[in-house]
C-alpha cells in the first residue's frame, strides 16, 4: 500500500479521473432548479433564473460548479495539486483501494484514481 507522497509522487503528470459525491453538482442542476422553481411558484413568490442559479428577493440559490466525474492531468506540487485549473488540497487525504479519497466536513467525498 503506497503512502499519500508515494501516490502523488506516482500521479504526478499522469491522467487521473476525479469523482465527487455527497454533494449536488452540475449535472443535477436541472432536477435542482425545476423543484425550486416549482417550489418558489406555489408560495407565489417571484424569481429569476440566471446564468449563477436562481435569485428570489434577497436571497439566492447557487447553481452547482463542480462536475461528478472530471479526467485531466494532475499537476503536484508541495501542499496542493492541480486537476483541468481546479486546486486541491493535499491535507486530510487518504489512501483507500489503490486511490486518493478526501472528505469534506459537508459530507463531499473526492476520490481520484489514476488512468
Amino acid at each position: 500500500m503506497a503512502t499519500i507522497k508515494q501516490w502523488f509522487e506516482q500521479a504526478n503528470g499522469k491522467t487521473v479521473k476525479k469523482e465527487i459525491y455527497g454533494v449536488a453538482c452540475a449535472e443535477d442542476w436541472p432536477e435542482i432548479s425545476a423543484q425550486y422553481k416549482k417550489e418558489l411558484s406555489s408560495k407565489g413568490i417571484q424569481f429569476e433564473e440566471t446564468d449563477y442559479g436562481i435569485e428570489f428577493g434577497n436571497q439566492y440559490i447557487v447553481k452547482p460548479k463542480l462536475k461528478k466525474e472530471t479526467t485531466g492531468v494532475i499537476t503536484v506540487r508541495s501542499k496542493d495539486y492541480i486537476i483541468n485549473d481546479v486546486y486541491g488540497d493535499k491535507k486530510g487525504s487518504s489512501i483507500i483501494d489503490g486511490n486518493l479519497v478526501k472528505q469534506y466536513d459537508n459530507g463531499m467525498v473526492v476520490t481520484i484514481s489514476i488512468l
